[in-house]
């Protein structure tokens, strides 16, 4: 009636307040009314020269009066308490209120889900027919929470709690569709203040677990729906729960085993619940109402055909008519997927767990329960630096997909062989095993990994033994035990395919000997490429394979966590592995774990391959920039380089290249900073072009200075498009053993080295505007002058350790360059970082956490959301300089419990 004077209302709180509002209006109107045409007849009666008679005062009347005062009475007390009803209600959140909390900050809103965990940031997705129940803090000062269509304003306070909630009425006609309304900072609050604005996105209930599962598409393309799930879609978007309860309690019935059945109808008589009944109750709910229910129910003639048939269809699922898909049987479990999905490749989990489940760093994966896989792919392990993994990294779909490959693969699948006294320690622990005797399973699971040692088996298999053995102190150690014996004592053809990448030319069963034998793997692999390409790679020695090397550059040096190594110098090669690089968590080898024999062997080997070993090719698009490149290094443009090199990373992301080509691009990047940069990059241009082989292409690809970014194993630095591979799945189960000289690297982050570097953030790493922590490290007792865009922000002196750190307000969004230079007599070279400062939306994975052992660096995207609220209070009380759970920055420092 009113809507024309209103905004526009889509929850019940809203109408009303809009409701009161115009009456309100409409009783002020009325009574200014009144007193002015009181006025102005007095005024007119009794004007000068009027013949009024004003020789008499007005009689006096004291029930006129009492009539007056008790009109008012009335009319004050009805607004009264329809005010306080909206009130107490608008204040009072339904106990089943679904919580999301809100930070605002200048100049944004942060909201997040639970209990799953999703972020947003301006934009707020919430199911139509739920109440919602915000709680809101504030950052850094006062704000303001404006909703006008949902009846929400509240005062948002830093160290205080407020709350508000709603409940989204608005109807929507079809499965995919969307109401969108503004939000806005109500109080201002700064220069940027305007700048407080975003929208809420009210869903169907459909819709919206697709939009937590991250496979919601705006406007509902791409969403395929039975037409059981349409017609639930339907079902609760127009708002039919509100009154057909599956509780019973609602004041229309409820559909539950109805259908087929008679109903006794209002009035006398009686129905067959039947497609046709339904079908009329729905267009005319008022020719045949059910006994005991009010005909309150409006008709719905606005739904088409096809709705009203999907809506019926639902509504005869509920009676057991259909199966709850649309089929009209039950189905068999999801099969798993020929090929493992392309997210295992895209986010690194290749680097620690191999192209076909070999293991590496992380331990074998195949045949773990699919619930074990996604429940440690989404919570992560810090224990062994593996961080969760969101559904905007990999979707429930994806996750789901991977977990069935991973659970159908066998050992065969793999590629690994194991030894006979491999097995037979193994059998014995599983006698063990049956007897419940721990002591005994874990004196056979050690022979296992000593048999695996001295046998010279790969890393994977080692670390697959090391994994089982720490598991035994978790309460599931007997099943987790029983499933990784059944896995690894299994015979019989395996019934996983393995998956294929782009960097694999050999056949399955040069992939096999790979993993059983690594000295043998490299001589079946490079006997089957110099078939396939003419190559003359030599035999990477046994020593690449044991020390891990393997699981960041790849079996035929084709990258994965760490860059390509094809052609690289020996003396580079040496000096690296040697000396480490603090750059990319690289700890240096000495010659306990790498002897100068077997390293001069594999920096000789890795001069020799040429990028046809490898397998790795190059799309077209990343040659061009190569090129481009390539002329920029030879006339010494070092921005035409950069420029040319992130077109090359941009067409490999858009290529969606294997994670190695991405890194190795990276790679290059990084070493634009250093000293020689021309040559070395003109040198490896020449073996990415296939311009020259590796051994001829030695004196190409000149030595950058000591600082040069690492081409041995190390993971490089993390991007927007590359997680940082962390052992996923199993490797969560449990934390790792320390390394041996025949173990793996360990993780954690090393000791800083004496030369300046910068830790944290990451070159090109995403950060959250607001605060931010820059760790470093350089020699004890230096001073570092630290500026931002050319601008001096302040200093730091290095500890006795050899770290030091600074923390920093970030107050604008974009591009800053972060320069940490020595100050002092003999200062040295400065080093400098880019990252961009943002509000709405980040990579995570281009400045992931660091995890060092008793401590851990925040990372951009973390959060202590996965916690439970016993982990959350330990932890605040190991760190009490953290105010806020919810508002930790990057580079904030935590201790562990």
């Amino acid at each position: 009636m009113f809507d024309f004077l209103t905004p526009e209302k889509a929850t019940l709180v809203a109408q009303e307040t809009h409701l009161l509002g115009i009456l309100l209006a409409i009783a002020g109107i009325i009574a200014v009314a009144l007193v002015y045409i009181a006025i102005y007849r007095t005024a007119f009666k009794y004007k000068r020269g009027s013949d009024a008679d004003r020789s008499q005062q007005p009689a006096e009347s004291t029930r006129r009066q009492l009539a007056y005062v008790a009109i008012l009475a009335v009319v004050f007390l009805l607004i009264f308490v329809l005010s306080a009803d909206t009130y107490l209600r608008a204040v009072s959140p339904p106990e089943n209120a679904l919580e999301i909390t809100a930070i605002g900050k200048q100049w944004m809103w942060k909201f997040q889900h639970y209990p799953d965990g999703q972020r947003e940031i301006n934009e707020l997705h919430v199911p139509i027919g739920r109440p919602i129940k915000l709680t809101m803090t504030s950052q850094d000062t006062e704000h303001s929470l404006f909703i006008p269509a949902l009846g929400v304003k509240q005062a948002v306070m830093p160290n205080h709690y407020t709350s508000a909630w709603f409940e989204v009425t608005t109807v929507l006609t079809k499965p995919g569709a969307y109401k969108a309304y503004r939000l806005a900072g109500g109080e201002y609050n700064g220069t940027a203040y305007s700048q407080m604005v975003g929208q809420v996105i009210a869903l169907s209930p459909a819709d919206y677990k697709l939009w937590l599962e991250g496979e919601y598409v705006l406007g509902g393309a791409e969403v395929e729906l039975t037409p059981v799930e349409k017609g639930k879609a339907l079902f609760e978007s127009n708002g039919c729960t509100a009154c057909h309860k599956d509780d019973g309690s609602g004041i229309g019935p409820w559909f539950a085993d109805r259908y087929g059945t008679t109903i006794d109808l209002e009035g006398g008589g009686s129905v067959t619940v039947d497609d046709a009944y339904l079908h009329e109750s729905i267009v005319d709910p008022g020719a045949k109402v059910v006994s005991g229910y009010p005909p309150v129910m409006p008709s719905f003639t606005s739904l088409k055909d096809e709705e009203l048939a999907d809506l019926i269809t639902y509504i005869k699922s509920l009676s057991g008519v259909v199966e709850e898909g649309g089929a009209a049987g039950g189905e068999a479990g999801p099969a798993a997927p020929a090929e493992m999905p392309e997210a295992y490749f895209m986010q690194g989990c290749v680097g620690c767990h191999g192209a076909t489940l070999e293991g590496g760093v992380g331990p074998i994966l195949g045949g773990l329960d699919p619930d074990y896989i996604k429940a440690n792919v989404r919570e992560g392990n810090l224990d062994v630096g593996m961080s969760a993994y969101d559904k905007s990294q990999i979707k429930d779909k994806e996750l789901e997909q991977i977990a069935l490959y991973i659970n159908a693969a066998t050992l065969q699948d793999t590629g690994v062989t194991l030894s006979d006294d491999i097995k037979d320690a193994l059998t014995q622990a599983q006698e063990a095993l049956q007897a419940k005797d721990k002591d005994a399973v874990e004196k056979q699971l050690n022979n296992a990994l000593t048999a695996a040692v001295m046998g010279k088996s790969s890393v994977g298999v080692q670390n697959t033994f090391k994994f089982m053995i720490n598991h035994l102190a978790e309460d599931d150690w007997a099943d987790y035990t029983q499933n990784r014996l059944d896995f690894l004592l299994a015979e019989g053809e395996g019934t996983a395919a393995p998956a294929e990448t782009s960097t694999e030319t050999t056949s399955d069963t040069a992939e096999s000997a790979a993993t059983a034998a690594p000295a043998d793997a490299a001589e079946t692999e490079v006997a089957a490429d110099n078939a396939e390409t003419g190559g003359a790679a030599a035999e990477l020695p046994p020593v690449y394979f044991m020390q891990g090397c393997v699981g960041c550059h790849g079996k035929q040096l084709e990258g994965g966590v760490g860059p390509v190594l094809a052609g690289l110098p020996p003396d580079f090669i040496k000096a690296n592995v040697r000396e480490g690089n603090m750059d990319f968590g690289m700890t240096a080898y000495d010659e306990t774990m790498i002897s100068e024999s077997d390293l001069d062997a594999m920096a000789q080997t890795i001069q020799a391959y040429t990028l046809a070993d490898t397998g790795v090719e190059f799309s077209n698009g990343v040659q061009e920039a190569f090129k481009a490149a390539q002329s920029a290094a030879q006339s010494g443009d070092k921005a035409a380089a950069e420029s040319a090199l992130n077109d090359a990373l941009t067409a490999s992301v858009m290529d969606k290249a294997p994670i190695g080509v991405q890194n190795t691009i990276k790679t290059l990047i990084n070493a634009l900073k250093e000293d020689g940069w021309e040559a070395y990059l003109d040198g490896r241009m020449k073996v990415y072009l296939g311009a020259e082989d590796g051994a001829a292409s030695s004196d190409a690809n000149a030595e950058p200075v000591a600082e040069a970014p690492a081409a041995t194993p190390a993971p490089p630095e993390p991007s927007a498009t590359v997680i940082p591979p962390t052992p996923t799945a199993e490797a969560t189960a449990t934390p790792e053993p320390a390394p041996t000289a025949t173990a793996v690297p360990p993780t954690a982050a090393p000791v800083p080295a004496a030369a300046l570097s910068i830790i944290f953030p990451a070159n090109n790493a995403d950060i959250i505007v607001g605060r931010l922590g820059i760790i470093g490290s350089s020699e004890a007792g230096t001073e570092i002058e630290l500026s931002d865009n050319g601008s001096v922000i302040g200093s730091a002196v290095t500890d006795a350790a050899g770290e030091w750190i600074f923390v920093t307000a970030v107050e604008q969004k974009g591009a800053h360059q972060l320069t940490a230079k020595p100050t002092g007599a003999g200062a040295g070279e400065s080093v400098t970082i880019n990252v961009v400062a943002a509000t709405d939306s980040y990579n995570c994975a281009s400045n992931p956490g660091i995890n060092r052992g008793d401590t851990y660096i925040v990372g951009t995207c973390d959060t202590l959301g996965s916690l439970t609220q016993a982990e959350v209070e330990a932890l605040l009380a190991a760190n009490p300089q953290i105010e806020n759970p919810d508002l930790i920055y990057p580079g904030d420092i935590l201790k562990w419990p």
